[in-house]
Order: C-alpha cells, then sequence, then structure tokens
C-alpha cells in the first residue's frame, strides 16, 4: 500500500477552501443562534446587485433554486417551452420540469462549448418562450448575437452564470459589460466547486424592477432550510480540510469521505431523486446567513480569483498550443473568461484520468454525458439521444485541467509536464 503525505491537486474536492474559510465554518458552527438569520445574505444581495451594475439580486439555497425562481417569476407553465443547451447538468433541466414546461435541447459549438446559434434557430417554436444561455467553464457565449436572435423570436434571454460570476463581454457599444446583465435575468451559484463557493447557495440577477418583485415575493414566501442541512453544508469545508490531505494516504482520505457521506455528515451535490428529473424535499429554500457568510467572504476576494485563473489558463495555453492547437478551447476576442475549468478534448479521457489519479492529481470530467452526471434518467427529463450529437460526442472527449486559485505555480508545472507526457489528443 502506497502512502503519501504531500498536498494532493484535487479540481472537485473543496478547492476553493482557503484556511480561513475552515475557520469561518468552525466559528459559524458554533454561533447556532445566527444560523437563521438573513442580515447577511441581505447585505450580499446589494453587493452583488451594486458588481453587476446596480441590478438586483435576490438569494435563495442553490443555483437551481434560483432558476426555478426565475421561471416561476416569468410566468411559465404547462405548455411553453424553454429552450438549453446540452452539455449541461440535469439540475439545470429539471426545474423547467417543475414549471411544467418542456425542456428542449439544444446542441453546443465544440471550441466554446456554448450553445450553437445554429441550431438553436432550429429548434425554435411558436411554444419557445425563454431561451437559457449558459457561459459553460466561464467562457461567455456569443449575448449580442443571442440577443438579436431573442428579439426576432420574441423570447426571454435567461443567463447561466453557474461557472461565470465576473466574466465580460465587450457589447455592442464597444464597453465591457458582465456575463448576468445582457438578459432579462441571469442565475448564480455558490456550490462546492463553483468561481465562489458557500458549499450550497445561489443568487437571482435582474435590471426589471418588476421581475425583481417577483422574485422577491416568492423568496419571501420560502422558509429557511432545516439544522441538519446547514450543519451539513458547514461541515463541508471542515471535513475537507482532513479529507483532501489524506486522500491519497492509502485509502484513508476517501473512506473518510465515503463515511462522512454514509452517516450524512456531508450531503451531495446532486441528489439521487434530481438525476430522475424530482426535486429533494430540502428545496426551495432560503439563503441562510450561516452559508451567506462564506460567500460574502470569498466575494470579496473575486476578482483576484479569477485573475488567477486567468494567469493559470494562459499558463496551459502557451504550452499546449503548438503542440495540440485542436485539443484547446477556442480563445474568443473581446471576451474576460472566469476560466472555471480549462477543458482540452482527448480520444482516451478515462486513461488520462487514471494516470492523473497515479500522480495524486484529480482532474476533472464535466461533462462526461450530454446531462451529467452518470445515472440520469433521458427520458425523465426529456432528452432524446441523438438530438445533440455534437454536444454527445464532446462528453465523450473532454478532461479539465484545474485553475482554481489555491494552486501554486508548482501544482500547476505538475500538471503541465503529467499533460506532456500523457495527454494522447
Amino acid at each position: 500500500m502506497a502512502f503519501s503525505l504531500s498536498k494532493p491537486i484535487t479540481i472537485s474536492l473543496s478547492p476553493n477552501t482557503f484556511g480561513p474559510d475552515v475557520l469561518r465554518a468552525w466559528v459559524s458552527l458554533f454561533k447556532f443562534w445566527k444560523w437563521k438569520d438573513t442580515r447577511v445574505a441581505s447585505q450580499l444581495e446589494r453587493r452583488f446587485g451594486a458588481y453587476h451594475g446596480d441590478s438586483q439580486a435576490v438569494s435563495f439555497d442553490s443555483g437551481r433554486s434560483s432558476w426555478q425562481a426565475i421561471l416561476l417569476a416569468l410566468g411559465v407553465s404547462s405548455g411553453d417551452e424553454v429552450l438549453l443547451q446540452a452539455y449541461t447538468c440535469v439540475v439545470v433541466a429539471n426545474p423547467i420540469l417543475w414549471a411544467g414546461a418542456t425542456p428542449v435541447y439544444v446542441d453546443i459549438d465544440t471550441g466554446t462549448y456554448n450553445m450553437d446559434l445554429i441550431d438553436l434557430e432550429r429548434k425554435i417554436t411558436r411554444r419557445s418562450k425563454v431561451l437559457l444561455i449558459q457561459h459553460t467553464f466561464g467562457l461567455m457565449a456569443d449575448m449580442n448575437e443571442v440577443i438579436k436572435i431573442a428579439c426576432r423570436h420574441g423570447l426571454t434571454v435567461v443567463e447561466d452564470c453557474a461557472h461565470a460570476l465576473g466574466a465580460e463581454r465587450l457589447n455592442g457599444k464597444g464597453t465591457w459589460q458582465k456575463a448576468g446583465t445582457f438578459g432579462d435575468a441571469a442565475f448564480f451559484s455558490f456550490g462546492r466547486d463553483k468561481v465562489i463557493s458557500s458549499v450550497y447557495g445561489g443568487m437571482a440577477l435582474t435590471g426589471d424592477p418588476r421581475l425583481a418583485a417577483r422574485l422577491q415575493t416568492y423568496q419571501s414566501s420560502l422558509s429557511l432550510p432545516s439544522r441538519r442541512w446547514i450543519v451539513q453544508q458547514l461541515l463541508h469545508p471542515i471535513l475537507f480540510s482532513l479529507i483532501v490531505p489524506l486522500y491519497f494516504t492509502g485509502s484513508l482520505g476517501k473512506l473518510l469521505l465515503v463515511a462522512c457521506q454514509k452517516i450524512g455528515l456531508l450531503s451531495k451535490a446532486v441528489y439521487p431523486c434530481e438525476k430522475q428529473g424530482k426535486q429533494h424535499a430540502s428545496m426551495p429554500r432560503r439563503y441562510p446567513d450561516a452559508l451567506a457568510s462564506l460567500a460574502s467572504a470569498q466575494f470579496a476576494h473575486l476578482d483576484r480569483f479569477n485573475e488567477r485563473r486567468s494567469q493559470i489558463a494562459l499558463l496551459y495555453r502557451r504550452e499546449f498550443v503548438s503542440l495540440w492547437p485542436e485539443s484547446l478551447p477556442s480563445e474568443v476576442e473581446g471576451t474576460r473568461s472566469a476560466h472555471l475549468r480549462f477543458t482540452m478534448q482527448t480520444s482516451d479521457p478515462q486513461m488520462i484520468l487514471a494516470s492523473a489519479r497515479k500522480q495524486h492529481m484529480l482532474l476533472g470530467d464535466w461533462y462526461q454525458q450530454p446531462l451529467a452526471p452518470g445515472g440520469v434518467g433521458y427520458g425523465a427529463v426529456g432528452y432524446a439521444p441523438g438530438s445533440c450529437p455534437v454536444a454527445e460526442v464532446a462528453a465523450m472527449r473532454t478532461i479539465n485541467l484545474p485553475t482554481y486559485p489555491r494552486l501554486s505555480d508548482r501544482d500547476v508545472q505538475k500538471v503541465i509536464d503529467f499533460m506532456k507526457k500523457e495527454f494522447k489528443p
């Protein structure tokens, strides 16, 4: 049995957690009388809205709850169609079903992993009401063209900014505009491996005062999460501060992770019922201060986090562009990406992921299916295999390299050296 006490590279195991975040979670855990306050959440809403040009932000317990709230506020219901891309997570499709509407899946552009706008126009019908635009891995979609298409067809545009907090694109006036402010509304995620993290949490954003009022009314109708659920989320950064260093120490870290999930100390990012289009009983809920305090602290460092991600992505591109230009994501002019992950295409992703594990690196596997994670019931969520062939091929060929801000220069070089040795286009 091999043992190691070296710090592993783990793209999906609490990657944003710094020492102060662990301490903050400990403090929140013992200030149980403040768990269900919403003062910090309200403050974060104001800061978040101001960051996005005086938009109005409304917080919820997750990105998917924020998306569900937007759909309800827009009056989406039975008979309506919502256009979204494949090569996404099932929790993006589910709120459409919960609203009683029909998800219509659109194929992707293989360079940016964002929606293919040609396929989009093919799939718009008289029943189409909402167009959801995902900024995959923090690479911004062509919102100027998206808005033109939406205007031609009378569609409401919602931006999925779960990967793209802080990303920007030049608008039609030649000025920089943030992701989430091009459309009629947007939602963001503060999940465990997103741009900033409070384990769970999300935000709806809009510049429309009437839509904001409806979102606030819906928010006020919700209860706060249970104390047990709050404890699970606060334990996440605490326990992962132990699990990650031990992950490749024999099987100790992995056993600790499984044990904590089995006995209910840790929750999973996607509940089993959600893979079949069902809503978990714990959602939707309001955003408690116990978690908002974690997101608020990281939000203060957002621009620094994204600058570091961009530095790492640039290093990867410089090292690999002359070797495997066709395997790299497209570099789109007029954008400042959030670079949540750096995605590459390979003929044998499983071999690379397995080889990386032997080197104490957990690289990313977003997305190995057109609707992730594994085990999604396509019929239950309205996806017809073969309807988005580019997304399906991409899902069989992609891996993600880490860009999270805790990575040291030495870590980045280790990833680069590994890829030069093991990567096969």
